[in-house]
């Protein structure tokens, strides 16, 4: 298979504070095809987005001292299509 004919796996980001969530999306992912990269914050996240090319962001919005929606709308973001899905670890 050449270049041109390969496939490129789809790559996901899992932010989350918590690293047995962080682990247990990445097995999960992995094991359903996905390349998963981690994050365990905003700044992390922020080095990911700009040497990755990334097609789902999976966000906890209640990273702390960090609102994770605010920061998926932060000015790391301006500019780049990045789909997120909402993960709630609460009821």
């Amino acid at each position: 298979m050449n270049a041109a004919t390969q496939v490129r796996t789809n790559r996901v980001v899992v932010v989350d504070d918590d690293a047995r969530i962080r682990d247990l999306l990445r097995r999960y992912l992995t094991q359903e095809g996905f390349e998963v990269l981690l994050a365990e914050d905003a700044k992390a996240l922020n080095r990911v987005l700009t040497r990755e090319t990334i097609d789902l962001i999976v966000l906890d919005l209640m990273l702390p001292g960090e609102d994770g929606l605010q920061e998926h709308a932060g000015k790391a973001l301006v500019g780049r299509d990045h789909p997120a899905r909402r993960v709630r670890d609460r009821a």
